[in-house]
């Protein structure tokens, strides 16, 4: 009878254990992967909140950090992302998987183009030798409902 406590007692301790550890790493959210096209390493996502929080920390290895919404304050995915250089040479031209996406360029000036559902929007941007710069994309939108 002792051992077979002892038994039990072990094999709830594993299982607590173990459903601590899963409900841990359910919790803990990955940043999106970086990729790369050509010189240009880029990450783009933030889907959800918690890989939002993810990338957060990760904003400032990046030299411009762009977001994408819509006038009501809905954030978007799935917009279309074309960087041209001074020379008019398209660097890096993207799907971006989320409404923030985040690219390494080499210092310079650059035209961005964003486009969601069809419609276009080009900004200009400088990338500095000190800091990063930001790009925020906005698009009219309809507020969304939500039956309770």
């Amino acid at each position: 009878m002792k051992a077979r406590s002892k038994l039990l007692t072990s094999l709830f301790a594993v299982f607590l254990l173990l459903f601590t550890a899963v409900s841990f790493a359910q919790e803990m959210v990955a940043a999106p992967k970086v990729r790369s096209q050509g010189s240009v390493s880029y990450m783009s996502g933030g889907v959800t909140g918690d890989e939002r929080d993810a990338m957060k920390p990760l904003a400032q290895d990046y030299s411009l950090r762009m977001a994408f919404a819509l006038n009501v304050g809905n954030y978007v995915a799935d917009v279309k992302v074309k960087v041209q250089n001074g020379k008019g040479k398209t660097v890096l031209e993207v799907v971006s998987d989320g409404p923030w996406l985040y690219a390494q360029l080499p210092v310079g000036k650059y035209k961005v183009t964003a486009e969601y559902e069809g419609k276009a929007v080009t900004k200009p941007v400088s990338i500095s030798p000190k800091k990063g710069s930001n790009l925020h994309f906005v698009w009219p939108g309809v507020k969304e409902k939500y039956d309770d």
